[in-house]
């Protein structure tokens, strides 16, 4: 009878073990657009614009496709500003009529 139990937990206990890992797989293939999302968002923050699969699930695929969106408008929105911000500089160096350089970058503050 002893025995018997011994043999039944055991049983019992791998196939427990094989189900966990089972299901830790499948889990991770489930999350990995999610974890996706995530790395292109950190992306996002360091100023590098990837982009990202589009997964099958319907709600990993709206997901994806607006971070796919956003990075391309963060982008084009920085790309713009940096435009401005360089046509700022050049205005405010250089003489509009002669086109040499004011004084003002040989100043010292």
């Amino acid at each position: 009878m002893r025995r018997s139990a011994q043999l039944l937990f055991l049983y019992f206990f791998a196939t427990a073990l094989l189900c966990d890992l089972v299901d830790n797989r499948f889990l991770q293939a489930i999350l990995k657009p999610f974890r996706n999302a995530v790395t292109q968002a950190e992306a996002i923050g360091q100023r590098r614009f990837i982009t990202i699969e589009l997964p099958f699930t319907q709600e990993f695929h709206t997901l994806a496709g607006s971070m796919n969106t956003l990075s391309k408008r963060v982008k084009s929105i920085l790309s713009d500003e940096a435009a401005r911000l360089n046509q700022l500089r050049q205005d405010a160096e250089f003489d509009k009529v002669t086109k040499l350089l004011t004084r003002k970058p040989f100043i010292p503050p």
